[in-house]
């Protein structure tokens, strides 16, 4: 059977509603409504996927987690933004985006067009996906029955029609310190299988990845 990603930690409601709500993210876990805009990844790409994946659960173990990305395999594409419909653009906003929802990861084409690029915002975004997520339930409301309350650091807040998020720029910050630290430590640590050179190029990763990832 085929290993599902996480879904978020789900707050008030009954039991039975629980379980309905809980269903509805792990039906969605089929579902890719993009896919008719996806770049297959390169055997380059794909390398870097499956060595980033394999380095994660140990760089997180330096700090006490315990987390495997492993489900997130088969789980993170490439789309070709000049192809999105109309409606799907605001589905990817930035370059990269993990959509809880489906729990998938995707990348902007015309952004994430190198090796460094690619590298870096896999690895942002994997550990955006295996942070602490978690969503209300709001029983008997017509709107915003279910509404997303935690996000890593976020904190979502309902207030009358308005919806804030507080310390998203937080979250943000923390995870690109994440993300540094883990190519240092993959940089220190040649048995991760990815290669690590410095690269002037790109300002916010300065850096350069090839996986040698066996496959």
């Amino acid at each position: 059977m085929e290993e599902l990603p996480k879904t978020p930690e789900l707050i008030g409601g009954s039991d039975k509603t629980r379980e309905q709500v809980d269903s509805y993210f792990r039906d969605e876990y089929a579902e890719n409504d993009l896919n008719y805009a996806e770049i297959p990844l390169s055997p380059e790409q794909q390398d870097i996927v499956r060595a980033v994946i394999e380095a994660i659960p140990e760089f997180l173990k330096t700090y006490g987690v315990e987390a495997d990305p492993k489900a997130m395999l088969d789980r993170i594409h490439m789309i070709d933004d000049s192809k999105l419909a109309e409606e799907d653009v605001r589905k990817l906003p930035g370059s990269a985006v993990h959509r809880k929802r489906g729990n998938r990861i995707y990348l902007k084409g015309s952004e994430a067009n190198t090796s460094v690029r690619f590298f870096y915002a896999v690895c942002h975004e994997l550990l955006h996906s295996i942070s602490f997520d978690s969503f209300t339930i709001n029983e008997g409301r017509m709107e915003r029955a279910v509404l997303e309350r935690r996000s890593g650091l976020g904190v979502l807040v309902e207030d009358q029609n308005r919806l804030d998020t507080y310390f998203d720029d937080i979250n943000e910050a923390v995870t690109d310190r994440l993300t540094e630290l883990f190519v240092q430590y993959v940089d220190q640590n040649p048995e991760a299988g990815i290669t690590i050179t410095k690269s002037d190029g790109f300002a916010t990763a300065a850096y350069y990845a090839s996986s040698t990832y066996e496959k």
